[in-house]
C-alpha cells in the first residue's frame, strides 16, 4: 500500500491502546459518507445507543454531535476498550433499508 501520510491508515487500530477513565474524542464516519444521520429515525437509534452505553456504564457522555455522515463524541471511558465499544454500535449503527437513496 502506498504511503498517505497516515501511519494507521491500514490497520487503524495497530498500536493504539485505550485505558478506562481517559476522556477520548471519538468520530465516526459512515460507509461512503452516505448522510445516514438526515434522517430523524436513524439519529434518535443513534442517541438511544449512546445512552445504553452511558447507563451500562461503559462511557460517561461529555458532549457530542450528530451530522449527517460523521457523529463526534466527546466521552470518558469508564470499562472496556474503545475497539470494544465502537463494534458495538457498528453492529447497532442503522442500516438504509434496500433501494433507499440514504
Amino acid at each position: 500500500m502506498p504511503d498517505s501520510g497516515f501511519p494507521h491508515a491500514a490497520d487503524p487500530r495497530r498500536g493504539r491502546f485505550s485505558e478506562p477513565g481517559r476522556p477520548y474524542l471519538v468520530t465516526t464516519v459512515t460507509r461512503g459518507r452516505k448522510p445516514v444521520f438526515r434522517h430523524f429515525g436513524a439519529g434518535r437509534l443513534l442517541v438511544d445507543e449512546m445512552r445504553l452505553s452511558e447507563r451500562d456504564s461503559l462511557v460517561e457522555s461529555l458532549a457530542g454531535v450528530i451530522v449527517p455522515d460523521c457523529p463526534r463524541r466527546l466521552l470518558v471511558l469508564r470499562s472496556g476498550s474503545l475497539a470494544t465499544l465502537l463494534k458495538g454500535a457498528r453492529l447497532a449503527a442503522p442500516r438504509p433499508s434496500p433501494g433507499s437513496s440514504a
